[in-house]
């Protein structure tokens, strides 16, 4: 099986490749051809991808840049949040240990009024029962003496009723003055 090959030659005509020297010659020039043809397109692609390359990663790092002055900003104001909540946070805690120490105070000065209370309490209840065994004692007293004012007051009478009874006008009474002597 023979295969005719067809090339252009120098006056770009076209012209049988076979035989002789000429085309050996022709195969070399083409072989080179070829290669710098290759060598130039090869040469074209870098450029083209090293190019692309540069524009895709000029474009990440600007994106990149702009995340991160974004996410910066972002943070920044979360610290200055968080930075606040602590201000009020601490402001609050400030408030409530103060009135917690205000109350602790108010705490120990009802605890000693109340202290005070109950000592004045337990006084009074002993005082009360003081009076009240005085009150039973005076009753008693004037219980025995409204008895004795009641015997004195019959007494008085019944001399009184006697001294006016004619009955008993020549005759001689003594009460109770012979007891007085016998204890003597």
């Amino acid at each position: 099986m023979y295969i005719h090959r067809l090339v252009r030659n120098e006056d770009n005509k076209i012209v049988k490749v076979g035989s002789g020297v000429h085309v050996e010659e022709k195969r070399q020039e083409i072989g080179l051809e070829y290669e710098d043809l290759m060598e130039a397109q090869r040469n074209s692609m870098q450029l083209y991808y090293e190019q692309l390359f540069n524009e895709k990663k000029t474009e990440f790092d600007a994106l990149l840049k702009n995340k991160i002055e974004e996410m910066q900003e972002n943070s920044n104001e979360s610290i200055k949040k968080l930075e606040n909540r602590i201000k009020c946070l601490c402001d609050e805690k400030f408030a409530l240990q103060n009135s917690l120490s205000t109350s602790t105070d108010e705490n120990i000065s009802l605890k000693k009024e109340l202290k005070q209370k109950e000592d004045s309490l337990t006084i009074m209840k002993r005082h009360s029962k003081i009076i009240e065994l005085e009150n039973q004692r005076i009753k008693r007293k004037i219980e025995e003496m409204t008895e004795e004012i009641k015997d004195l007051y019959f007494h008085l009478q019944s001399s009184e009723r006697i001294l006016k009874s004619q009955i008993m006008a020549d005759g001689d009474l003594l009460i109770g003055s012979k007891k007085k002597e016998k204890k003597k």
